[in-house]
């Protein structure tokens, strides 16, 4: 007579309510002689007995549990071929109902539902028994665990979802969705005695009362420093002569030539026709009336001194006539309005005639062809409307 053993398994000890299924193979005992019995020893819903299918008797069954509770299981196995001998095997199978799940947000220790930009929220679930796991997640980010802390919240302002997902040890699952809103961050109290920090939505310190926006305190800048008028307040330039100027001064301390910057008169006055560019600002131009004038009044001063000589009993031709003609070259070309010496000064003409300027103009400027002033004098009147026969007369005397 072998002396039976009885073992009784499940897939889980925790279920979900519904049938489960029992088997006693793991057991060890002589077939055909052994009567096999399932009964429960403990059964939270009273008097209402567990059904087992296909019987209490069969090595393998299923039993169907409907509330949620603890059952005590048991498997006897009896040899009734002689002394009896038997044994028993005890499980209990907890039936769990559907969980629940939520959560709340913290902020510094306060339950919140909306929280300020910068701060940090915790979101906590609830501990429900038998929870094998709890998920957070909002939008692509997600944790695992029951506390998430987000030590930073950089979220813009809005409405935001939290979902928790929690799953119990029979597989059972639960959700719950809260939103939380995010706001700009918070203001502190104007006050420096009372450095509160407070909710966007307060409009008012809460801890003195103080408005949150308070009226603008007129600024008092401090005053300018005093400028001496005695010290020149421009800087200095320095002129074409190579001389230092202090910013006030107008003119040349050594040429006396202007300041360089022409006024606003001077830019809205139209340039001399023919005028050399290169020529400086402030340089003195003969018109063509001045020229003409000029002309007359040396010819006039040439008669004089054909009038003088002959009182004087000096033939005509013993005049010096370069003396004479180095003075009408000067004028006729001031005058002349041709070519190179059209917009000179006197000075730069007269120094170009006799030849010490030259030098300087050679790559610049074409030098003219040199004409007598007989020559210059009949271009001259000739160009004033007169004959070619009247100008010779007019010009007689003249050098050739």
């Amino acid at each position: 007579m072998a002396q039976p053993t009885s073992k009784i398994t499940t897939d889980s000890l925790f279920v979900k309510p519904g049938k489960v299924t029992l088997s006693g193979t793991d057991s060890t005992y002589v077939h055909g002689t052994d009567v096999v019995k399932y009964s429960c020893t403990k059964n939270p819903t009273g008097s209402t007995p567990l059904t087992f299918s296909p019987d209490d008797a069969s090595i393998i069954t299923q039993v169907t549990f409907v509330e949620p509770g603890e059952y005590n299981i048991a498997l006897n196995l009896k040899d009734t071929s002689g002394t009896p001998l038997e044994d028993t095997d005890n499980i209990t199978v907890t039936v769990l109902p559907k969980p629940v799940a939520n959560f709340t947000f913290t902020s510094e220790g306060a339950n919140v539902t909306e929280i300020a930009q910068g701060k940090s929220l915790k979101l906590t679930a609830v501990d429900v028994d038998h929870v094998d796991s709890y998920m957070f997640s909002c939008g692509t980010n997600s944790y695992s665990g029951k506390d998430w802390t987000i030590p930073n919240v950089n979220l813009s302002p809005g409405s935001y979802p939290f979902k928790l997902v929690v799953t119990d040890k029979a597989g059972q699952t639960a959700e719950v969705t809260k939103t939380i809103t995010v706001v700009h961050k918070n203001w502190d109290c104007p006050i420096d005695t009372c450095p509160t920090s407070n909710p966007p939505s307060s409009g008012n310190c809460h801890n003195c009362g103080a408005p949150r926006y308070q009226p603008a305190q007129p600024q008092v800048l401090p005053a300018s420093p005093a400028v001496n008028p005695a010290v020149p307040q421009s800087t200095g330039w320095i002129c074409q002569c190579g001389v230092s100027n202090a910013g006030t001064q107008n003119t040349c301390t050594s040429c006396g030539t202007a300041k360089p910057g022409p006024t606003p008169a001077q830019q809205s006055t139209p340039q001399p026709q023919g005028r050399n560019v290169s020529q400086p600002e402030n340089t003195p131009y003969m018109t063509r009336e001045e020229t003409l004038e000029a002309i007359q009044a040396a010819q006039s001063n040439q008669e004089t001194q054909l009038s003088q000589s002959q009182r004087d009993g000096v033939p005509k031709s013993k005049l010096n006539p370069w003396l004479v003609g180095f003075g009408l070259i000067v004028l006729v070309a001031l005058a002349s309005g041709i070519t190179y010496y059209v917009g000179k000064s006197p000075e730069s003409v007269a120094n170009t005639i006799k030849g010490s300027n030259i030098e300087n103009h050679k790559g610049k400027t074409k030098v003219p062809e040199f004409k007598t002033p007989f020559q210059y004098c009949v271009e001259m009147v000739k160009g004033e409307g007169k004959t070619d026969s009247q100008a010779k007369t007019t010009c007689e005397g003249l050098s050739l």
